[in-house]
Protein backbone atom coordinates (compact mmCIF):
# COMPACT_ATOMS: atom_id res chain seq x y z
CA UNK A 1 0.00 0.00 0.00
CA UNK A 2 1.45 3.30 -1.12
CA UNK A 3 3.38 4.79 2.29
CA UNK A 4 1.71 8.45 1.76
CA UNK A 5 -2.09 7.17 1.42
CA UNK A 6 -0.99 5.64 4.67
CA UNK A 7 0.37 8.58 6.46
CA UNK A 8 -2.91 10.47 5.24
CA UNK A 9 -5.05 7.95 6.72
CA UNK A 10 -3.21 7.89 10.05
CA UNK A 11 -3.48 11.62 10.59
CA UNK A 12 -7.02 11.50 9.99
CA UNK A 13 -7.80 8.43 12.38
CA UNK A 14 -6.23 10.30 15.35
CA UNK A 15 -6.99 13.80 14.40
CA UNK A 16 -10.37 13.87 16.68
CA UNK A 17 -7.92 12.84 19.60
CA UNK A 18 -5.75 15.65 18.77
CA UNK A 19 -8.43 18.36 18.43
CA UNK A 20 -7.70 20.82 21.22
CA UNK A 21 -4.95 18.71 22.83
CA UNK A 22 -1.70 20.62 22.29
CA UNK A 23 -0.19 19.65 25.85
CA UNK A 24 0.69 23.39 26.57
CA UNK A 25 -2.41 25.04 25.07
CA UNK A 26 -5.52 25.38 26.98
CA UNK A 27 -8.36 27.01 25.70
CA UNK A 28 -10.32 28.86 28.93
CA UNK A 29 -13.58 30.37 28.97
CA UNK A 30 -14.34 33.92 30.50
CA UNK A 31 -17.63 35.30 31.00
CA UNK A 32 -18.60 38.70 32.61
CA UNK A 33 -18.66 38.78 36.19
CA UNK A 34 -16.69 41.19 37.97
CA UNK A 35 -14.54 40.95 39.98
CA UNK A 36 -13.77 37.58 39.30
CA UNK A 37 -13.54 38.43 35.82
CA UNK A 38 -13.12 42.11 34.34
CA UNK A 39 -12.45 43.24 30.90
CA UNK A 40 -10.62 46.13 29.27
CA UNK A 41 -11.83 48.34 26.54
CA UNK A 42 -9.66 45.99 24.04
CA UNK A 43 -11.15 43.13 24.91
CA UNK A 44 -8.39 42.02 27.60
CA UNK A 45 -9.32 40.00 30.60
CA UNK A 46 -7.54 40.10 34.37
CA UNK A 47 -9.89 39.51 37.74
CA UNK A 48 -8.87 36.95 40.18
CA UNK A 49 -9.42 33.87 38.36
CA UNK A 50 -7.45 34.98 35.00
CA UNK A 51 -4.58 36.26 37.27
CA UNK A 52 -4.62 33.08 39.45
CA UNK A 53 -5.04 30.96 35.99
CA UNK A 54 -1.92 33.00 34.73
CA UNK A 55 0.39 32.42 37.87
CA UNK A 56 -0.13 28.93 37.53
CA UNK A 57 0.08 28.23 33.69
CA UNK A 58 3.63 30.40 34.16
CA UNK A 59 5.06 28.27 36.50
CA UNK A 60 3.59 25.34 34.88
CA UNK A 61 4.84 26.35 30.95
CA UNK A 62 0.89 26.30 29.52
CA UNK A 63 -0.04 28.69 27.03
CA UNK A 64 -3.61 29.92 27.78
CA UNK A 65 -6.04 30.83 25.01
CA UNK A 66 -9.23 33.02 26.90
CA UNK A 67 -12.66 32.47 24.77
CA UNK A 68 -14.78 35.42 26.05
CA UNK A 69 -17.96 34.27 25.83
CA UNK A 70 -21.79 34.66 27.79
CA UNK A 71 -22.25 32.10 30.77
CA UNK A 72 -24.59 30.15 28.91
CA UNK A 73 -22.35 29.49 25.69
CA UNK A 74 -19.25 28.87 28.02
CA UNK A 75 -21.42 26.28 29.97
CA UNK A 76 -22.31 24.43 26.20
CA UNK A 77 -18.61 25.36 25.09
CA UNK A 78 -17.76 22.98 27.83
CA UNK A 79 -19.95 20.25 27.46
CA UNK A 80 -18.99 20.29 23.80
CA UNK A 81 -15.39 20.06 24.41
CA UNK A 82 -14.64 23.39 22.53
CA UNK A 83 -12.93 25.00 25.63
CA UNK A 84 -11.09 23.13 28.04
CA UNK A 85 -11.37 24.90 31.33
CA UNK A 86 -14.07 26.90 32.95
CA UNK A 87 -12.95 28.37 36.41
CA UNK A 88 -15.58 29.84 38.88
CA UNK A 89 -18.16 26.80 38.95
CA UNK A 90 -19.71 25.14 41.90
CA UNK A 91 -20.30 21.56 41.21
CA UNK A 92 -24.22 20.05 41.57
CA UNK A 93 -25.06 16.45 41.00
CA UNK A 94 -25.94 17.45 36.74
CA UNK A 95 -23.13 19.46 36.74
CA UNK A 96 -21.01 16.52 37.74
CA UNK A 97 -22.48 14.43 35.26
CA UNK A 98 -21.61 16.22 32.25
CA UNK A 99 -18.16 17.67 33.46
CA UNK A 100 -15.17 17.16 35.50
CA UNK A 101 -13.93 19.14 38.42
CA UNK A 102 -10.94 19.36 40.27
CA UNK A 103 -10.51 17.89 43.94
CA UNK A 104 -9.30 21.59 45.80
CA UNK A 105 -11.91 23.76 46.35
CA UNK A 106 -10.54 27.54 45.31
CA UNK A 107 -12.98 29.13 48.11
CA UNK A 108 -16.49 28.93 49.07
CA UNK A 109 -19.57 31.27 48.65
CA UNK A 110 -22.87 31.60 49.45
CA UNK A 111 -26.13 33.24 48.43
CA UNK A 112 -27.37 36.18 49.86
CA UNK A 113 -31.29 37.97 49.10
CA UNK A 114 -31.25 41.76 48.38
CA UNK A 115 -34.83 43.66 48.25
CA UNK A 116 -35.54 46.98 47.42
CA UNK A 117 -34.99 49.27 50.40
CA UNK A 118 -38.16 49.46 52.81
CA UNK A 119 -39.43 45.80 51.76
CA UNK A 120 -39.66 43.66 54.76
CA UNK A 121 -38.04 40.20 54.01
CA UNK A 122 -36.77 38.18 56.85
CA UNK A 123 -37.12 34.42 55.22
CA UNK A 124 -38.00 32.90 52.58
CA UNK A 125 -41.52 32.59 53.34
CA UNK A 126 -41.77 36.09 53.29
CA UNK A 127 -41.10 35.41 49.10
CA UNK A 128 -44.43 34.65 48.31
CA UNK A 129 -46.32 36.91 45.98
CA UNK A 130 -43.23 38.82 45.61
CA UNK A 131 -40.99 39.36 42.27
CA UNK A 132 -37.32 37.70 42.68
CA UNK A 133 -34.70 38.21 40.45
CA UNK A 134 -32.14 35.33 39.74
CA UNK A 135 -29.61 34.58 37.43
CA UNK A 136 -31.40 31.67 36.14
CA UNK A 137 -28.03 29.70 35.30
CA UNK A 138 -26.42 30.02 38.45
CA UNK A 139 -26.12 27.52 41.20
CA UNK A 140 -27.83 30.17 43.49
CA UNK A 141 -30.42 30.46 41.10
CA UNK A 142 -31.37 26.81 40.49
CA UNK A 143 -30.97 26.44 44.13
CA UNK A 144 -33.56 28.37 45.63
CA UNK A 145 -36.13 28.16 42.69
CA UNK A 146 -36.19 24.04 43.79
CA UNK A 147 -35.95 24.89 47.65
CA UNK A 148 -39.08 27.50 47.49
CA UNK A 149 -41.00 24.67 45.14
CA UNK A 150 -40.12 22.18 47.79
CA UNK A 151 -41.67 24.87 50.25
CA UNK A 152 -45.07 25.34 48.23
CA UNK A 153 -43.61 29.37 48.23
CA UNK A 154 -44.60 30.79 45.14
CA UNK A 155 -43.29 33.51 43.70
CA UNK A 156 -42.64 34.91 39.98
CA UNK A 157 -39.02 34.66 38.79
CA UNK A 158 -37.57 37.54 36.85
CA UNK A 159 -34.41 35.74 34.94
CA UNK A 160 -31.78 37.59 34.33
CA UNK A 161 -28.45 36.78 32.51
CA UNK A 162 -25.70 37.88 35.45
CA UNK A 163 -25.54 39.54 39.17
CA UNK A 164 -25.41 42.95 37.69
CA UNK A 165 -28.88 42.59 35.76
CA UNK A 166 -30.30 41.00 39.21
CA UNK A 167 -29.23 44.19 41.06
CA UNK A 168 -30.47 46.41 38.00
CA UNK A 169 -33.66 44.80 38.21
CA UNK A 170 -34.31 45.27 41.98
CA UNK A 171 -33.29 48.83 41.46
CA UNK A 172 -35.24 49.94 38.87
CA UNK A 173 -38.25 48.20 40.72
CA UNK A 174 -38.83 45.45 38.19
CA UNK A 175 -38.49 43.02 41.29
CA UNK A 176 -39.14 43.08 45.27
CA UNK A 177 -36.24 40.85 45.88
CA UNK A 178 -32.99 39.44 44.17
CA UNK A 179 -30.65 36.40 44.97
CA UNK A 180 -26.49 36.91 44.44
CA UNK A 181 -23.51 35.68 46.16
CA UNK A 182 -21.85 36.90 49.04
CA UNK A 183 -18.70 38.13 46.99
CA UNK A 184 -20.67 40.37 43.89
CA UNK A 185 -23.08 41.33 46.88
CA UNK A 186 -20.49 42.89 49.36
CA UNK A 187 -18.57 44.70 46.91
CA UNK A 188 -21.68 46.17 44.37
CA UNK A 189 -24.38 46.49 46.76
CA UNK A 190 -23.27 50.48 47.48
CA UNK A 191 -23.39 51.14 43.88
CA UNK A 192 -27.06 49.96 43.75
CA UNK A 193 -30.49 51.36 45.50
CA UNK A 194 -30.81 47.78 47.30
CA UNK A 195 -30.58 46.59 50.77
CA UNK A 196 -28.99 43.08 52.52
CA UNK A 197 -31.59 40.83 54.14
CA UNK A 198 -30.24 38.36 57.17
CA UNK A 199 -30.81 35.18 54.53
CA UNK A 200 -27.79 33.37 53.71
CA UNK A 201 -28.30 29.95 52.12
CA UNK A 202 -26.67 27.59 49.95
CA UNK A 203 -22.23 27.18 50.90
CA UNK A 204 -21.31 25.73 47.97
CA UNK A 205 -17.20 25.22 46.77
CA UNK A 206 -15.98 26.91 44.29
CA UNK A 207 -13.69 24.69 41.71
CA UNK A 208 -12.13 24.83 38.36
CA UNK A 209 -14.04 22.78 35.94
CA UNK A 210 -13.43 20.54 32.44
CA UNK A 211 -15.14 19.20 29.66
CA UNK A 212 -15.85 15.39 30.26
CA UNK A 213 -13.56 14.86 27.30
CA UNK A 214 -10.69 16.35 28.61
CA UNK A 215 -7.79 13.66 28.74
CA UNK A 216 -4.91 15.68 30.22
CA UNK A 217 -5.43 14.33 34.01
CA UNK A 218 -2.42 15.59 35.01
CA UNK A 219 -2.98 19.35 34.25
CA UNK A 220 -5.75 18.86 36.84
CA UNK A 221 -3.66 17.08 39.31
CA UNK A 222 -1.02 20.07 38.95
CA UNK A 223 -3.61 22.70 39.67
CA UNK A 224 -4.63 20.89 42.75
CA UNK A 225 -0.95 20.95 43.97
CA UNK A 226 -0.55 24.00 43.15
CA UNK A 227 -3.67 25.47 44.77
CA UNK A 228 -2.74 23.15 47.62
CA UNK A 229 0.72 25.22 47.56
CA UNK A 230 -0.46 28.39 47.53
CA UNK A 231 -3.37 28.49 50.20
CA UNK A 232 -0.06 26.88 52.37
CA UNK A 233 1.68 29.57 52.38
CA UNK A 234 0.00 32.76 53.69
CA UNK A 235 2.23 35.30 51.48
CA UNK A 236 1.19 34.05 48.08
CA UNK A 237 -0.20 35.26 45.34
CA UNK A 238 -3.38 33.26 46.46
CA UNK A 239 -4.16 35.86 49.16
CA UNK A 240 -2.82 38.51 47.14
CA UNK A 241 -5.39 38.15 44.76
CA UNK A 242 -8.19 37.00 47.75
CA UNK A 243 -7.08 40.50 48.97
CA UNK A 244 -7.10 42.58 45.85
CA UNK A 245 -9.98 41.71 44.57
CA UNK A 246 -12.57 40.58 47.10
CA UNK A 247 -11.54 43.42 49.99
CA UNK A 248 -11.34 46.19 48.07
CA UNK A 249 -7.67 46.81 48.84
CA UNK A 250 -4.62 45.50 48.17
CA UNK A 251 -3.65 44.88 51.99
CA UNK A 252 -4.77 43.05 54.52
CA UNK A 253 -8.47 43.23 55.61
CA UNK A 254 -7.44 43.55 59.27
CA UNK A 255 -3.92 42.73 60.11
CA UNK A 256 -2.02 40.22 58.45
CA UNK A 257 0.66 38.47 60.10
CA UNK A 258 3.55 40.56 59.99
CA UNK A 259 2.05 43.54 61.21
CA UNK A 260 0.49 41.17 64.58
CA UNK A 261 4.60 40.39 64.90
CA UNK A 262 5.09 44.04 65.16
CA UNK A 263 2.04 44.74 67.52
CA UNK A 264 3.44 42.11 69.94
CA UNK A 265 7.01 43.52 69.77
CA UNK A 266 5.74 46.81 70.39
CA UNK A 267 3.59 45.66 73.18
CA UNK A 268 6.46 43.54 75.16
CA UNK A 269 9.12 46.65 74.58
CA UNK A 270 6.48 49.01 76.04
CA UNK A 271 6.52 46.77 79.02
CA UNK A 272 9.80 46.98 79.85
CA UNK A 273 9.80 50.31 79.33
CA UNK A 274 7.32 50.85 82.18
CA UNK A 275 9.35 48.36 84.06
CA UNK A 276 12.85 49.98 83.74
CA UNK A 277 11.41 53.54 84.40
CA UNK A 278 9.29 52.12 87.45
CA UNK A 279 12.61 50.98 88.58
CA UNK A 280 14.92 54.17 88.25
CA UNK A 281 12.47 56.57 89.58
CA UNK A 282 10.76 54.27 92.72
CA UNK A 283 13.62 51.93 93.51
CA UNK A 284 12.91 51.76 96.83
CA UNK A 285 9.22 50.93 96.62
CA UNK A 286 10.30 48.30 93.88
CA UNK A 287 11.93 46.87 96.02
CA UNK A 288 9.25 46.55 98.69
CA UNK A 289 6.46 45.30 96.46
CA UNK A 290 9.16 42.58 94.69
CA UNK A 291 8.76 43.95 90.94
CA UNK A 292 10.30 40.74 89.42
CA UNK A 293 6.77 39.98 89.89
CA UNK A 294 5.64 42.16 87.29
CA UNK A 295 8.75 41.03 85.23
CA UNK A 296 7.45 37.56 85.44
CA UNK A 297 4.19 38.17 84.45
CA UNK A 298 5.15 40.44 81.89
CA UNK A 299 6.99 37.79 80.20
CA UNK A 300 4.63 35.13 80.87
CA UNK A 301 1.97 37.56 79.03
CA UNK A 302 4.81 37.41 76.30
CA UNK A 303 5.34 33.23 76.30
CA UNK A 304 1.33 32.52 75.90
CA UNK A 305 1.29 34.79 72.86
CA UNK A 306 3.99 33.48 71.63
CA UNK A 307 3.10 30.06 71.49
CA UNK A 308 -0.73 31.08 70.61
CA UNK A 309 0.78 32.68 67.53
CA UNK A 310 3.20 29.82 66.64
CA UNK A 311 0.09 27.00 67.08
CA UNK A 312 -2.54 29.15 65.10
CA UNK A 313 0.01 29.91 62.25
CA UNK A 314 1.03 26.38 62.18
CA UNK A 315 -2.56 25.23 61.94
CA UNK A 316 -3.49 28.08 59.09
CA UNK A 317 -5.90 29.17 61.38
CA UNK A 318 -8.10 32.36 60.27
CA UNK A 319 -8.89 33.59 63.44
CA UNK A 320 -5.06 34.03 64.27
CA UNK A 321 -5.38 37.87 63.11
CA UNK A 322 -8.81 38.51 65.59
CA UNK A 323 -7.34 36.15 68.57
CA UNK A 324 -4.26 38.51 68.35
CA UNK A 325 -6.23 41.77 68.63
CA UNK A 326 -8.36 40.46 71.39
CA UNK A 327 -5.32 38.71 73.30
CA UNK A 328 -3.57 42.30 72.95
CA UNK A 329 -6.21 44.22 74.33
CA UNK A 330 -7.65 42.36 77.55
CA UNK A 331 -3.38 41.95 78.15
CA UNK A 332 -2.59 45.80 77.78
CA UNK A 333 -5.66 46.30 79.77
CA UNK A 334 -4.69 44.42 82.18
CA UNK A 335 -1.04 44.67 83.02
CA UNK A 336 -1.84 48.36 82.50
CA UNK A 337 -4.76 48.31 85.38
CA UNK A 338 -2.33 46.23 87.79
CA UNK A 339 0.68 48.16 87.37
CA UNK A 340 -0.71 52.00 87.77
CA UNK A 341 -3.22 50.43 90.60
CA UNK A 342 0.19 48.88 92.47
CA UNK A 343 2.15 52.07 92.46
CA UNK A 344 -0.50 54.16 93.46
CA UNK A 345 -1.32 51.49 96.89
CA UNK A 346 2.38 51.56 97.50
CA UNK A 347 3.23 55.19 97.67
CA UNK A 348 0.07 55.69 99.65
CA UNK A 349 1.68 53.33 102.49
CA UNK A 350 5.16 54.80 101.91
Amino acid sequence: MNPVFLLILGILTIAPFLRGSDGGHLRVGVYDNPPKFLFTEDEKVTGFWPELMDYIARNRGWRIEYVHMSFDSCLEALKNGDIDILPDIAPSIQRESIFIFNREPVFYNWALIYTRPGEDIQSFYDLKGKKVAIWSKSIHGIYIKNTLEQLGIHCDYVECCNYMEVFDAVSNGNADAGVVNRIFGQLMESKYRVARTSIVFNLTPVKFAFSKNFRRKEIIKAIDEDLRRLKEDRESIYYKLIDKYFSGSEGPRILNAFTAEKLNLYFRILLILLLIIYIIKKWKIMLMIQGYRLLLCSLGFSLIAWITDFVLLLTGNPYTNYFDIVLFMVGAVFMGTWFISTIHREEERL
